[in-house]
C-alpha cells in the first residue's frame, strides 16, 4: 500500500479499534476486516488516491447519513472514499461505525 494511503489507513483501524476494541479483525479478500456477529467494516485501498471504509451493511446506513458520504450501488455493500488523514471526521465517522454494529446486533 503506498505510504500515504498506509497511514490513513492506520487512521481508521485505529478508530474502529477505538470505537469496539473487542471487534475481531481478520483479512478478507487481502484486507483488513472487521467482525462481531457478521463482518460490519473493511478497509480496502482500491485506489493510488483514497482508501475506502467499508460497511457491509452500507446500504441501512444511507439513512443516518446527513453528510452523503457514503457511495456505491450495490444491494447492501456501500463504503466512504477518504482522500486524507484531515477527512477523517471522527465523531462523524464514529457515529456512523456504532450505528453499523447496533445492526450488526452487536
Amino acid at each position: 500500500m503506498d505510504p500515504s494511503l498506509k497511514r490513513i489507513a492506520l487512521a481508521v483501524r485505529a478508530l474502529i479499534m477505538k470505537v469496539d476494541p473487542d471487534i475481531v479483525e481478520h483479512l478478507m479478500w487481502g484486507n483488513p476486516t472487521y467482525s462481531k456477529q457478521r463482518d460490519v467494516f473493511w478497509i480496502y485501498a482500491l485506489s493510488k488516491q483514497w482508501i475506502n471504509l467499508g460497511f457491509f451493511r452500507g446500504a441501512d446506513l444511507i439513512e443516518f447519513d446527513q453528510r452523503g458520504l457514503i457511495e456505491g450501488t450495490g444491494s447492501n455493500m456501500r463504503h466512504i472514499k477518504i482522500r486524507s488523514i484531515r477527512d477523517i471526521d471522527r465523531s462523524y465517522l464514529t457515529k456512523l461505525l456504532r450505528k453499523a454494529l447496533l445492526l450488526d446486533g452487536a
